[in-house]
């Protein structure tokens, strides 16, 4: 007889089942801990083209340029760049695309432009206001060719 009896298996069984579940769920809090981490990325401030970070204080800007930088291969590399016309020089900025709202139309096409405003939260939030990309229904023109 080696000793083991029925009640020693059931034991061992049980205090395999109980380190399993144990180690289950040490990895889930640290690894919710770890992405509960990353969902905090729209709060970080404000980067410029040169990747110096500075507050963008609200208020209505001028708007020089838009482009989405889109990744996609992942969610949370969404990032919008735009060019803001402060004090007469034009500041190019990176920010997470969550923090932008665009707002497209006829009447933006003149004069765009972005208000910066804060949330209840302390976080930046942009809408943008533009003119569309390219339109479709466009007047005739007349004129000749004088040069290629």
């Amino acid at each position: 007889m080696t000793g083991y009896t029925t009640k020693n298996k059931v034991e061992t069984v049980l205090k395999h089942k109980i380190t399993k579940i144990l180690v289950a769920l040490s990895l889930s809090v640290v690894l919710g801990g770890g992405l509960a981490a990353c969902e905090n990325e729209t709060s970080a401030p404000t980067k410029n083209a040169q990747g110096k970070k500075f507050k963008l204080k609200p208020g209505t800007y001028k708007l020089a340029y838009f482009d989405q930088n889109t990744n996609y291969n992942s969610d949370s590399n969404q990032k919008a760049a735009f060019g803001l016309v402060i004090d007469g020089k034009t500041k190019e900025l990176t920010v997470n695309l969550r923090r932008v709202k665009e707002h497209v139309g006829l009447k933006y096409a003149d004069s765009p432009y972005v208000v910066v405003k804060e949330s209840d939260l302390g976080e930046m939030r942009l809408n943008i206001y533009r003119g569309p990309y390219q339109q479709y229904i466009q007047t005739d023109v007349s004129g000749t060719v004088t040069d290629k």
